[in-house]
């Protein structure tokens, strides 16, 4: 498949930062969730986020690439957990604060999916960035844990636009589910870093850091 080596990235990133504990290793910082009110507040109780430096800036001008990590455990079976995480209809509702749209461009098989996803404008002096991503779906054999890993890719379908977007990079969108108690709950880490491409205020990158913890919350009440 064409995608297997941008997947196999995707994964070996998956693995290694899985393998920090971002609560001893040297370079993670703790953050507090950021409050949401209005139509897409949720409750983060018990949400945890940390972030660190993942990649040094192209352009001194530009801020370096950074990544989140986050944390919550869901009173939900992790196949409940996991089918809110991959189907593109709920991925909308859990990322409703950074997606405007998202569309399904191809299935090369059952568990690997290629979406064009449009965010959302941070500001008005901000142009607006889109992103064309290929994600898989893992299952391990004693069924009780799940990775979905998603990474930047390229597809004719949706070349890049000169004009109306800016094309953003994802260097890994990455969850591992648990079960726990026997499968009645479920462990949730989420790590996400994203590069928004060309010139971005650092504040906005904190932001989405922060939405980590918008989008746990939101697939936690998803899930039940």
């Amino acid at each position: 498949m064409a995608y297997e080596e941008v997947l196999r990235t995707a994964r070996e990133r998956l693995v290694s930062l899985l393998s920090e504990d971002e609560s001893t290793t040297p370079g993670w910082n703790a953050m507090q969730p950021a409050k949401v009110v209005g139509p897409n507040a949720v409750d983060v109780t018990g949400v945890t986020i940390y972030e660190r430096e993942f990649a040094k800036a192209t352009k001194p001008s530009n801020p370096s690439t950074r990544v989140g990590k986050a944390r919550i455990t869901i009173d939900a079976p992790p196949t409940s957990v996991v089918n809110v995480i991959w189907k593109v209809d709920t991925y909308r509702k859990w990322d409703v604060a950074s997606v405007s749209d998202i569309n399904l461009i191809e299935t090369p098989d059952d568990h690997t999916q290629i979406l064009h996803i449009k965010m959302r404008t941070l500001s008005a002096a901000q142009s607006k960035r889109d992103l064309c991503v290929v994600r898989r779906y893992e299952q391990f054999d004693d069924g009780n844990v799940f990775w979905v890993y998603a990474i930047s890719c390229s597809h004719p379908k949706v070349p890049e636009s000169n004009t109306e977007f800016v094309r953003a990079h994802l260097a890994i969108n990455a969850f591992e589910v648990r079960g726990l108690a026997g499968g009645r709950s479920s462990s949730v880490v989420l790590i996400n870093a994203l590069d928004f491409t060309g010139w971005i205020h650092d504040k906005f990158v904190d932001a989405d850091i922060q939405k980590n913890a918008q989008r746990l919350g939101k697939i936690r009440a998803l899930s039940k």
